[in-house]
């Protein structure tokens, strides 16, 4: 777009007439509104002129918030469209068989005008008592002089929306605890493991029993039947004696020996 201002002053009958031009290019929707020429001279007081500019629409111009809305059954609900056109246009809504929506007990068209310059017009379509046959396509239409070549439209979807439930249930999972695979040692393989951290005597002096090949009578044999009899315990307690009168005299024996 191109803008152009020129003024030109000539002498007529001893006063000075000037004359201002304001030159478009292209006219655009842009364009369009009030312009005001301002004359002023040493002389107060300042003359003014205000002047509007119209451009015609080659078809509306059509705006929606959403093209898809849901909204739950039942309830109600209001779709916006707004049109910009000169002339005004003429807004309507129609339903999905094309037909002509006009305000009932439940459907209510409201339409307002929201801007001059160009003409802005806002249209409110509110559905009352949503029922299922409701949730369609709705259509938003403008049309400049009723001409069908210069008409225009947008559509609408209305979807229904799942009501969420007033009863939820909520499930709490524990994690259970992993099994400990190795069982606690019995306390007879624990008396048998204090054992084993000590080594059998490789060399054993003659004459004596060996006796650590032979199972412990000193200790409790728990997990293994009853003890043994009596006879067998007195048995074993007079080698033991033996044992350790032999260990007290041997080296005497051995000191005698060598004298």
């Amino acid at each position: 777009m191109s803008v152009f201002a020129s003024s030109n002053t000539v002498d007529s009958d001893g006063l000075k007439k000037t004359t201002a031009v304001l030159s478009f290019d292209t006219v655009t929707r842009g364009d369009m509104g009030h312009y005001l020429c301002i004359a002023s001279n040493s002389v107060p007081p300042t003359k003014s002129k205000r002047m509007v500019l119209n451009v015609r629409y080659r078809e509306p111009a059509v705006f929606v918030s959403h093209q898809m809305i849901g909204a739950y059954l039942g309830d109600s609900i209001t779709i916006n469209c707004t049109v910009k056109a000169y002339p005004r246009p003429v807004v309507f809504w129609q339903d999905s068989t094309g037909k002509i929506i006009i305000s009932n007990d439940r459907f209510r068209v409201k339409e307002m005008l929201v801007g001059y310059s160009p003409p802005e017009i806002l249209t409110m379509l509110t559905i009352s008592d949503i029922k299922a046959e409701d949730f369609t396509t709705y259509r938003c239409n403008a049309s400049i002089d009723n001409d069908k070549t210069r008409e225009k439209s947008l559509a609408v979807q209305l979807s229904e929306i799942s009501r969420p439930s007033t009863e939820s249930s909520v499930i709490f999972k524990v994690a259970r605890q992993p099994k400990n695979l190795q069982k606690p040692m019995s306390k007879q393989k624990q008396i048998n493991g204090i054992g084993d951290r000590y080594e059998k005597p490789t060399h054993l002096a003659p004459g004596f029993p060996d006796i650590f090949s032979q199972p412990s009578h000193g200790l409790p044999n728990y997990g293994q039947g009853p003890p043994a009899s009596s006879g067998n315990r007195s048995c074993s307690c007079t080698k033991l004696l033996y044992l350790l009168i032999g260990w007290w005299l041997l080296p005497g024996a051995v000191r005698g020996a060598a004298a």
